[in-house]
């Protein structure tokens, strides 16, 4: 008797000790349940903030291009109504200048120009940002200058002026563009100071 009664008290040990494992094993589940729903809730977190993230990236490049579309506008306006720089009139004055062109080597190559000012011997090229940078020097010289003479090869021999117009210019990019020869051009009011003492025919 003795023997079925230490039988019955190690079955029910047992099952007492079955019991707090499988609430262990339980709490266990329960915790990784709760762990996978963070992960899944973080994951779709992330999700969400990469779509903000890219909605905002989209949101942001919308407002630069209408506001150099605005400032582009606002330059053009200005020199197509007083048709002068450094000193010069000019008979035309267009906007968006631009052009594609097939090189004999195959090769395409092209240009556009924001605001470009013309008269029978000169061609001026103004390039516009909203924040002017120490890079937008050399493009203007190195490359948009040199390709608007390929591109438009009837201009290939006239005399060249370059203009920088920006709301803001990145330090050092107003001494650097003086010293290259190029006007700089801020907006003030619907006016437009010009720094042209300086300027370089290219």
């Amino acid at each position: 008797m003795l023997s079925v009664d230490n039988e019955l008290i190690n079955l029910r040990k047992e099952t007492e000790l079955l019991k707090k494992e499988n609430e262990s094993t339980k709490q266990r589940i329960q915790d990784l349940e709760m762990l996978l729903k963070k992960t899944i809730d973080l994951e779709e977190q992330t999700k969400i903030n990469r779509i903000g993230l890219s909605e905002l990236r989209k949101q942001v490049n919308g407002i630069n291009e209408t506001s150099g579309r605005i400032a582009e506008e606002q330059v053009f306006e200005a020199f197509n109504k007083s048709k002068t720089f450094g000193g010069l009139h000019f008979n035309d004055v267009d906007p968006n200048f631009g052009r594609i062109k097939r090189l004999e080597d195959g090769t395409r190559i092209q240009g556009q120009y924001d605001v470009v000012l013309i008269n029978d011997n000169t061609v001026v090229i103004i390039e516009v940002k909203i924040r002017a940078r120490k890079d937008d020097i050399s493009d203007l010289i190195d490359k948009k200058l040199k390709n608007f003479k390929i591109l438009f090869s009837d201009y290939a021999d006239y005399r060249f002026m370059l203009g920088l117009a920006a709301d803001t210019f990145d330090k050092s990019v107003i001494d650097l563009a003086i010293k290259n020869g190029i006007a700089i051009i801020k907006p003030d009011g619907k006016n437009l100071q010009i720094f042209d003492e300086n300027l370089k025919i290219f």
